[in-house]
């Protein structure tokens, strides 16, 4: 679930290497000193016919760190696209656009930059944000491993990679992902905790609880106790669910995975009308679950309410069609990435499975593939993500 709108580039804010007046000279001044002292000091640069283009470019990057959107676009507009500088151009061409919150033309200048700047992992790194806010998966995968390879020691790139993989139901590649995160960073206990959750989606729960056991005390206690009962579920471990989900439902009572755990105890134990009231909360707490409808639906059948639990296998059914729908979906948007469509589409199905953070994101890519996309745009305000 992402809060706000995602960014998997961030511009740092560090001081810009600066170009002397003289050619091949660099000396570095801080963003405060340039505020401070104005930028007349690129006028000589700019009036010189070997430096003018390095220092039109050096004046597009403060616009955008200035938040000078203006003052980019005219620097860059004296610059030759195509001259020696065509790399360094294309980039921040494809940065100036993308703060303009343009990441569909930005892309293709990202492209460009890359395949002239094949070692430059910032360029990399922004085509994939690019692409992850047009729902281009494929590209930012691509562009992703393209920054592990030319930025081998940092943790950050696969874990993004794990997450995007997990996200979209790809869970041996998450799993591939993460570990390799682990192995350059073993202090990251989240990523440790995403890990396992992969780990059981491919029912290795033995390898699940090592990684659980790994990281016990130092993330989410409620978010571990999901996951471990969820180990000792897999594993038919009945004593072992009992004692975490006891432990689990004393802190977070009304947390739906655990009362769905509880649920199976209490059936277990013989006591459908207890497991009935445990999913009945759950359903209340999550009304997107499909597992708690499904299992709901079996208690009802064999308290003799045929009725009620057709309701609920019903409910249970489409919530996992619209799963299978989603992924779908997110096949067709990395085969058509500037199809409006298939996003906007992408969006419905991610409300109906209760994940609006989601769909925000996939509306949003749907109106940067079209802004005159209105039903897009409308569902989008309903989100209140305008």
């Amino acid at each position: 679930m992402l809060p706000r709108r995602p960014r998997l580039a961030q511009s740092s804010r560090v001081p810009i290497k600066c170009w002397a007046l003289s050619p091949g000279m660099i000396k570095i001044m801080p963003v405060h000193m340039q505020r401070s002292i104005g930028l007349a000091w690129l006028d000589l640069p700019e009036a010189n016919a070997f430096t003018r283009a390095r220092a039109l470019i050096l004046r597009a990057r403060i616009g955008i760190e200035r938040r000078d959107l203006a003052m980019a676009i005219k620097a860059l507009d004296g610059v030759d696209h195509e001259g020696a500088l065509s790399g360094e151009f294309a980039y921040w061409k494809g940065r100036t656009l993308y703060e303009a919150r343009q990441p569909l033309l930005a892309l293709g200048w990202f492209r460009t930059a890359r395949k002239l700047k094949p070692d430059d992992a910032d360029a990399a790194r922004w085509l994939a944000a690019a692409a992850y806010d047009l729902g281009d998966r494929s590209t930012v995968v691509e562009a992703l491993e393209g920054v592990a390879r030319l930025d081998p020691k940092d943790p950050r790139v696969w874990r993004t990679l794990g997450a995007i993989f997990l996200e979209n139901v790809k869970y041996e590649q998450a799993r591939t992902a993460f570990e390799r995160s682990l192995a350059l960073d073993r202090s990251q206990q989240e990523v440790r905790l995403q890990l396992a959750e992969t780990l059981l989606k491919l029912g290795e729960a033995e390898a699940a609880k090592r990684e659980l056991d790994r990281c016990e005390g130092m993330v989410s206690r409620e978010k571990h106790a999901e996951l471990l009962s969820e180990s000792f579920r897999i594993k038919g471990d009945i004593e072992g669910l009992r004692k975490v989900v006891a432990v689990g439902l004393a802190e977070a009572p009304e947390n739906p995975a655990l009362l769905t755990q509880q649920a199976t105890i209490d059936l277990a134990d013989g006591q459908e009308d207890l497991a009935l009231i445990k999913l009945d909360r759950a359903a209340k707490a999550d009304p997107y679950r499909s597992q708690t409808f499904y299992q709901r639906g079996l208690v009802l059948r064999r308290l003799g309410r045929e009725a009620d639990a057709a309701l609920d296998n019903e409910r249970a059914a489409s919530l996992a069609k619209s799963l299978v729908e989603m992924s779908t979906l997110n096949d067709q948007a990395a085969q058509n990435p500037q199809d409006p469509e298939v996003r906007y589409q992408l969006g419905l199905v991610c409300i109906k499975l209760g994940k609006p953070e989601l769909a925000a994101s996939w509306l949003r890519a749907a109106l940067a593939c079209d802004p005159k996309h209105e039903s897009a745009r409308k569902q989008l305000s309903a989100l209140n993500h305008l």
